[in-house]
């Protein structure tokens, strides 16, 4: 009898450590739902994986003290808010000839959503790019400031060559339908692009002076004023 209970309780002893064995190497109660896990090694490195939330894995690597380290990442779109501003070339100058506080600037404001799979952002660290969700952020940020000059270019272009256009009359994904950033960013994908607020300048007046119509009879009227400021004085 005291046989038996000497084996029943190695017997309970070895259960309850094959459970806390168990329990210690299993990834998924690591990683909350809308996160992923990366997983990085002393042993074997970086494992190629990205590892999801209500997924059953098992790594034998947790077992030893300091062995592992699992970094944690967000799965949703990552949105940044971008204010784009500036003015054309030599806006300021041909301005002057309009009135002293006259010229032709810009200004875009963008709510951008992006997004990359966890596939990519191993990647990226095989990349040395990013080492966390932190530096993951900024990267994404970086993408969503580069659409929003991309979007910038696209407009201005857009409304130069249509001085009637608006924002107004645009539909609602056609910057996302001819606006790309794959080649500076290729794992990225803009998920979102919503314009909040927008100042196009007049391009029409624009064109105008820049082709020298404006500009030639600018100078006359400022001859014509030079000339007779001469016969004040030399009266």
């Amino acid at each position: 009898y005291k046989s038996m209970k000497k084996i029943s309780l190695c017997l309970i002893i070895v259960l309850l450590f094959s459970i806390f064995v168990y329990w210690i190497g299993l990834t998924q109660r690591k990683i909350e739902p809308g996160t992923f896990g990366v997983l990085q090694t002393k042993t074997n490195g970086l494992i190629e994986k990205p590892f999801l939330a209500g997924e059953k894995n098992w790594n034998w690597q947790f077992l030893l003290p300091t062995n592992s380290k699992l970094d944690i990442y967000k799965i949703e779109p990552y949105v940044e808010q971008v204010l784009i501003e500036g003015e054309l070339p030599s806006g300021k100058l041909y301005g002057s000839l309009i009135s002293d506080s006259y010229n032709f600037d810009y200004s875009f404001s963008y709510n951008i959503a992006v997004t990359i799979s966890p596939e990519a952002v191993i990647e990226l660290i095989k990349l040395n790019q990013i080492t966390d969700n932190e530096s993951l952020n900024k990267y994404l940020g970086c993408a969503a400031k580069t659409m929003a000059q991309l979007a910038t270019n696209y407009l201005l272009e857009k409304a130069k060559n249509n001085p009637g256009f608006t924002i107004e009359s645009m539909r609602k994904d056609e910057v996302l339908r001819n606006v790309q950033i794959y080649k500076e960013f290729p794992a990225v994908e803009v998920y979102s692009l919503s314009i909040e607020k927008s100042k196009i300048p007049d391009f029409a007046l624009y064109n105008k002076l820049q082709s020298g119509n404006l500009l030639s009879q600018s100078k006359i009227l400022n001859q014509q004023e030079e000339n007779n400021d001469e016969k004040i004085d030399s009266n």
